[in-house]
């Protein structure tokens, strides 16, 4: 099955590549229009360009963007059904995440958290 790539030519001569690539059938070439896009996500894209045009003032920073990620993220935690949130939850959920805030604690990815999850329950298995 061929993969589908989008790419970006820098040098002259990786251009000169592709086209003779072209010419011996190796690839073929698709216009914007072939690319499996969904209109669904075409819309998606003109209707935020279109809302960035008519407020760009809504715009953020990349700086304020990452600040202000993991407070939207604890927020969203917070909101998840089915969960009850005592008194004792809620204020060590505010400690971590001020623990986060003044730099004492950093987030992790989900594997080496996973990693970090196996080794202590492989730990507890062997005592």
């Amino acid at each position: 099955m061929p993969d589908v790539l989008h790419i970006i030519i820098k040098k002259e001569y990786a251009a000169s590549l592709i086209e003779h690539l072209q010419k011996e059938q190796a690839i073929e070439i698709l216009s914007e229009d072939m690319a499996d896009i969904p209109e669904w996500q075409k819309e998606a894209v003109r209707k935020t360009l279109q809302d960035v045009q008519q407020h760009p003032e809504q715009l953020q920073s990349w700086d304020i963007v990452k600040y202000k990620l993991p407070e939207d993220l604890m927020k969203e935690k917070i909101k998840e059904p089915g969960v009850e949130y005592t008194p004792e939850l809620k204020a060590e959920l505010d400690s971590q995440y001020a623990s986060y805030n003044n730099g004492k604690t950093k987030m992790i990815s989900s594997s080496e958290s996973k990693k970090r999850v196996g080794k202590i329950l492989k730990t507890r298995k062997v005592k």
